[in-house]
């Protein structure tokens, strides 16, 4: 009993993870982000990545379009633990950790002095993620519910040298991004893809 237990409680780990990825690359579209060829990855164990243009912690210039492209970075980054959460509310926090340690990062790029003025900022893109999620939830289902259709394949070396999967497994279902790019258009959603 317990061990079917725990089995369903992973499934559901497993399935939420494609949510949390579906979550991250619909709105970073939605917001006019990039997605790159390489698509979107969920592992066995419920690790995943989604591969769309956001901005990286450590270039300090910050200019008007440096700061939207933090702050479109955060509310992408938001997404995915938004629709992860929706699906599975028990979804440890452990998930988030990656995300909200960049989430931190820029933060601190745009608002190195007054804790007043970033802690508003961070409340303000949570929100609108949140209010993004919910009113797009249909893509996100239908890339998530897609993604997990697709068989297990085993990853390619460059996904296995990417180690989003840490090292625990190399069985993958994925979705290439000219398929995410198809799925988004049939909800009016135009994504950009690069090959980058």
């Amino acid at each position: 009993m317990v061990d079917s237990c725990l089995a369903k409680i992973k499934e559901e780990y497993v399935n939420s993870a494609a949510f949390h990825e579906a979550g991250h690359v619909v709105i970073a579209a939605l917001q006019g982000l990039w997605l790159r060829a390489r698509g979107v990855h969920v592992d066995l164990e419920g690790n995943g990545i989604a591969y769309y243009g956001h901005r990286l912690p450590g270039d300090l210039s910050n200019s008007a379009e440096d700061q939207q492209e933090r702050e479109k970075t955060i509310v992408a980054l938001h997404a995915g633990r938004i629709a992860q959460v929706r699906v599975f509310p028990e979804c440890p926090d452990a998930n988030w950790a990656g995300d909200e340690n960049v989430v931190r990062a820029l933060l601190d790029e745009m608002y190195t002095t007054d804790l007043n003025v970033r802690s508003a900022a961070a409340q303000r893109l949570q929100q609108q993620a949140q209010e993004l999620v919910w009113g797009h939830w249909a893509p996100i289902h239908s890339l998530a519910t897609e993604l997990l259709s697709k068989p297990s394949t085993e990853q390619p070396l460059i996904e296995i040298e990417e180690n989003w999967s840490h090292g625990k497994t190399r069985l993958e279902r994925w979705i290439p991004g000219s398929e995410v790019v198809q799925i988004l258009r049939s909800y009016g959603i135009v994504a950009e893809l690069r090959d980058v």
